[in-house]
């Protein structure tokens, strides 16, 4: 064994400066900071997130909200929505200082015609942000909703949108005007 100060024999954890029996250990002590996180102005990333890495920021409430808002008081001539089920998903996400606006969602209308007599729902499985309109729609007609001046005032048949003054183009241009307002935030 090597007295203190002697370079010899000295093991591995000798080579520290305080050795227990020298003066008492340097005392840690807690100390403000002086730092303010501050909330980042709307539409950039968060002040922690200074480096711009990831980071989500959620907006399914803003999104089913607005998406409600523009769908549930549509009407065309002879159809109007009776109401609109919105389930999926939306954020802004910030990625390597890019900003991105992710959104998923499955859209269900209850049409019926001025008269309430005929009724269909539709159903747009995926309004995306990697798909574009016309969106694939899938139509249930309901007894005697089968009727042809019905059909031409939802606007729409099987799949697709046929009639740009229907009911369903109405939809369809809200959809890509709530796009561009999702975009803004």
């Amino acid at each position: 064994m090597s007295e203190k100060g002697n370079d010899k024999g000295l093991s591995w954890y000798k080579h520290r400066e305080w050795q227990p029996g020298d003066d008492a250990a340097p005392v840690a002590e807690p100390q403000k900071v002086k730092q303010s996180v501050e909330a980042s102005p709307t539409g950039s990333h968060s002040a922690w997130n200074s480096a711009g890495t990831w980071e989500e920021q959620g907006q399914k409430t803003w999104a089913v909200s607005s998406l409600n808002e523009r769908l549930e008081k549509l009407e065309g001539p002879g159809a109007k929505v009776k109401s609109v089920t919105i389930t999926g998903d939306a954020s802004i996400n910030f990625i390597r200082g890019k900003k991105k606006y992710p959104f998923d969602f499955k859209l269900e209308f209850k049409i019926s015609c001025s008269d309430d007599l005929h009724q269909c729902e539709v159903e747009i499985p995926d309004f995306a942000c990697d798909e574009t309109a016309p969106y694939e729609m899938d139509f249930t007609w309901k007894g005697d909703s089968r009727e042809q001046k019905f059909k031409e005032a939802v606007g729409a048949s099987s799949k697709q949108v046929n009639n740009s003054e229907g009911l369903m183009a109405k939809v369809h241009t809200e959809l890509e005007a709530w796009i561009e307002d999702f975009k803004k935030r």
